[in-house]
């Protein structure tokens, strides 16, 4: 994806360009028509590295939609759409893959937790940088379960109203991610424990006026029912924790502001 840059600020068609403006980057896109045709792609030998390289984009994206769906990331849960950025943190992780040839390359996350523990979803604004007394998570792989400590908070004092918004609440989610491998007769990459991949808790608090105060709780999620006798080693237990900001609707009802939120993950085990 190519950028503009420079004085020109232009959106539109120009021969064979399209430029146009996405949320989340500051830079004008361009992209050109053009290119080998479809069934190129498909079956000429001087298109393999393009084959290679469209069925590991594809894992990375599959990957990378799995984390966010388990996890709700949404254009209501960070300022941006965080995609890109979160499919580039998978092709590093694809890159890792040294059993598996160029191309049908794996997304390891059970040997690379710490890649994506401490994962920001947000762009212009963190969780750090919004919430100042952060909350405390511990996974118990055992068990199965997830206990998050909210400390007391104080709207005015700890936290950063950026969208300005009246509420806010928390969201926390506790998911299992399995290991993504390249399935060669489904011709796409496919979860090595299908059992437990996605199984997921979530925890919703009440909305609270954005200047009061949100009480200290302690908060135990457990995905032990569901996958009680089935995690294997190649699965990761996901925690994330969602700083929502809204108003009120039409309903009388407060609502989750888009891009109002941060995300970040705590906790991968």
């Amino acid at each position: 994806m190519a950028k503009l840059k420079g004085l020109l600020n232009i959106t539109g068609k120009l021969e064979d360009l399209s430029m146009y403006k996405m949320h989340g980057v500051d830079e004008i896109v361009v992209r050109r028509k053009g290119g080998p045709t479809k069934k190129m792609i498909k079956n000429s030998d001087s298109c393999i590295r393009i084959r290679e390289n469209n069925t590991e984009f594809s894992t990375c994206s599959a990957m990378g939609r799995v984390i966010r769906d388990n996890l709700q990331i949404n254009t209501y849960s960070s300022d941006y759409s965080s995609s890109g950025k979160l499919n580039a943190l998978m092709m590093q992780m694809l890159k890792k893959d040294e059993h598996h040839d160029r191309g049908v390359r794996g997304i390891c996350l059970s040997q690379n937790r710490e890649m994506l523990d401490g994962f920001d979803f947000g762009k212009n604004q963190s969780f750090n940088n919004v919430v100042k007394k952060l909350p405390e998570v511990v996974v118990d792989r055992e068990h199965l379960t997830a206990r998050i400590r909210i400390p007391e908070t104080h709207g005015e004092n700890h936290l950063y109203n950026f969208p300005g918004k009246s509420w806010m609440r928390y969201e926390i989610r506790f998911a299992i991610i399995s290991d993504m491998q390249y399935n060669a007769e489904r011709e796409k990459a496919m979860p090595v424990n299908e059992l437990c991949h996605g199984i997921s808790a979530y925890y919703e608090s009440e909305w609270i006026p954005a200047k009061g105060v949100i009480p200290g709780q302690e908060v135990v999620l457990s995905v032990a029912e569901q996958a009680g006798g089935k995690l294997s080693e190649n699965d990761s237990l996901v925690v994330s924790v969602t700083l929502h900001y809204g108003d009120v609707g039409v309903d009388g009802k407060p609502h989750d502001a888009k891009y109002g939120a941060v995300t970040r993950i705590f906790a991968v085990k």
